[in-house]
């Protein structure tokens, strides 16, 4: 060296991209693509929007679970994806009530609740020696039927009324 020299050296953190996306409906807190320092923790948040919740929250393609919190440490770049998923309805039940009088079976018996929309058969079967001689859904007669679909739209009744049969004898006298 024949004379002075000034070395100057700049240290730079090493720094690490996360990016946060989402499916479905919800946010992520912190979103989008950002950078952090190597070595920092970042908490991400989830917050699915009404009727909505977490399904999967995955780093790198690797699912840690429905978590709504998840703490990544930034020790290289990283791609976080959590998906929301729709919360059905919970399902509406009407109630069917069965009974009857005489001697018979009816199936279903008694009060079963149903989700709306199913079809129930109800089916009257009548002891030995008696018949099914009429059948009422909601107070209205549908006739002297052993079978019946009833579409379980609100609650429904059905009354069955099984009769004994009868018999006549006539008799003469001739002679």
């Amino acid at each position: 060296m024949d004379r002075d020299h000034t070395v100057e050296v700049v240290f730079s953190q090493i720094r690490h991209t996360l990016t946060v996306n989402t499916q479905g409906s919800g946010s992520v807190t912190p979103s989008g693509t950002n950078e952090y320092v190597h070595g920092s923790d970042v908490t991400l948040v989830a917050t699915p929007s009404d009727g909505w919740t977490v399904s999967d929250f995955r780093v790198d393609g690797v699912s840690k679970g429905a978590v709504s919190q998840f703490t990544v440490t930034m020790d290289a770049d990283h791609v976080v994806v959590v998906t929301f998923a729709s919360v059905a309805p919970p399902v509406s039940q009407k109630t069917l009530t069965v009974s009857s009088s005489g001697m018979g079976s009816v199936t279903p018996g008694s009060s079963t609740a149903y989700p709306v929309g199913t079809v129930v058969t109800v089916t009257a079967t009548p002891s030995d020696g008696w018949r099914v001689s009429d059948v009422k859904v909601d107070g209205v007669s549908k006739g002297a039927v052993a079978t019946l679909d009833v579409t379980m739209d609100r609650d429904h009744t059905v009354d069955v009324v099984f009769t004994q049969i009868t018999h006549h004898l006539t008799a003469s006298k001739t002679g």
